[in-house]
């Protein structure tokens, strides 16, 4: 059999996907319960999804969603922070928690056997935290410790540069974390009254996949989440989001770099928006894959770079639309008009019939492995959840993105994507990328700390 390497393969047929069937039914409390069951996983997966997240977080006391999360297993009003660590290994159990943009996540993976053992130790951990202050001011070092390393990661200084010039004073201009000012400000007052405004069973969802029946959900549910109090929410913030007006260059001086990070983007979609499926595809071919229009021009083309890629992040409001790269610092200005080059020419003509075929092929043929384990499964649910998605969302994607179109991508470029409206953030030795850039653009530079120097 002889292959022509010039060649793209065409896409083969999809395999046949079915998202598994789930029930749902709720306690008196109003916690919401979802249970996908799968004989053939001999685990469970708890998955509790708070509904608030990081965007609750008061002013000047951004941060606290996180630390809440890092302190559920410190310590209860019956355990301490040892004997739960025992208790999960006697049970070989996973535990971990975070905050992010959509939720506070509460994940457990078990041995189904052990399902009841594992239960009343995550039940305690959520409903009887203590939040111990010694262990409160250990993590809390512990994260500002990773925060001072991020002026040696240029990648991580440039994306929260981006975001930062992006949303201005918005919650979302600092990172989930929050920043250094505002983690020091946090009290464990502060992270006892989030946790009795936010963290109750009205305002939750409980997710259990794998080796688990609808009548141990219903049992194990009663039993350890029942006496779980409800309580009023705190009204929610209204979003007030505003698109840059202009293309802005931001270059992030860090003497020495020996490449640039660069980041450009602007506000993208909300998810809910029907042209959710088209943007999907537009993202795909412009930036979304290695075969697409910027990654092609920017590593195969022009050699400077080994890898670029664009992204709509999806979250409460408008999350952005950011285009990544690391290029090599001599082409930092070619770069950035070169990407700016491919957004103009996706919005001014129609993408080609093969570039429409590999992009569904890619995406089509890529999904059923996104949920081949209970932890996966689980995180589809949520995603429904938190999203506010049909029930039937997953086994009607391939099916709505097969049905997007050259003329639907074309218009959603031209809806979505706005080269004038673009931050552009870039990171490294000015020396090396200044003068080029100052031939094209009006240029701010900032030190690593982000202050305009």
């Amino acid at each position: 059999m002889e292959f022509n390497r010039f060649q793209t393969p065409q896409p083969g047929t999809p395999r046949p996907f079915h998202f598994p069937d789930f029930e749902r039914f709720y306690l008196p409390n109003g916690l919401e319960v979802l249970l996908v069951e799968r004989q053939d996983f001999p685990l469970v997966s708890i998955n509790l999804c708070v509904k608030s997240s990081a965007l609750a977080d008061l002013e000047n006391k951004e941060g606290t969603a996180n630390l809440l999360s890092e302190l559920f297993s410190e310590g209860t009003k019956t355990r301490n922070s040892e004997a739960i660590a025992e208790e999960l290994e006697f049970t070989a159990s996973q535990f971990s928690a975070h905050s992010d943009w959509n939720a506070i996540h509460l994940d457990m993976n078990t041995l189904s056997r052990n399902l009841d053992s594992a239960l009343d130790v995550f039940s305690d951990m959520l409903q009887n935290p203590v939040f111990p202050e010694a262990e409160l001011e250990r993590i809390r070092q512990e994260i500002l410790t990773d925060r001072m390393r991020i002026v040696d990661n240029p990648a991580k200084l440039n994306s929260e540069q981006f975001i930062r010039f992006l949303y201005g004073r918005m919650r979302y201009a600092l990172p989930v974390e929050g920043s250094n000012t505002s983690i020091q400000n946090i009290t464990r007052t502060d992270i006892q009254t989030f946790y009795k405004k936010h963290i109750t069973p009205g305002n939750s969802v409980l997710i259990f996949a794998g080796n688990i029946n609808r009548q141990t959900a219903e049992a194990v549910s009663e039993k350890y989440f029942s006496s779980w109090q409800d309580a009023a929410l705190p009204p929610v913030a209204d979003f007030d989001f505003k698109q840059p007006q202009k293309t802005s260059v931001h270059l992030i001086h860090k003497p020495g770099s020996s490449q640039t990070e660069l980041r450009m983007g602007h506000l993208g979609i909300e998810r809910s928006n029907p042209d959710y499926y088209a943007v999907t595809l537009l993202n795909e071919i412009l930036g979304g894959y290695f075969l697409s229009r910027i990654n092609m021009n920017l590593r195969e083309e022009h050699g400077y770079t080994y890898g670029a890629g664009s992204a709509f992040s999806y979250r409460p409001g408008l999350g952005p639309f950011h285009i990544s790269a690391a290029v090599q610092s001599e082409h930092t200005a070619e770069a950035v008009q070169e990407v700016l080059n491919e957004v103009a020419k996706i919005r001014a003509e129609k993408i080609s019939e093969e570039e429409l075929q590999n992009a569904h092929g890619q995406i089509t043929g890529l999904f059923p492995i996104a949920f081949e384990t209970a932890d996966q499964v689980s995180l589809g649910l949520s995603n429904i959840v938190l999203s506010q998605l049909p029930d039937d969302y997953y086994n009607t994607y391939r099916e709505n993105i097969s049905a997007v179109s050259r003329e639907d991508i074309f218009e959603s470029a031209q809806k979505y994507l706005h080269p004038d409206k673009m931050q552009i953030v870039v990171t490294g030795d000015r020396a090396l990328i200044e003068k080029d850039l100052r031939k094209s653009f009006d240029v701010t530079v900032y030190n690593v700390q982000g202050n305009e120097i």
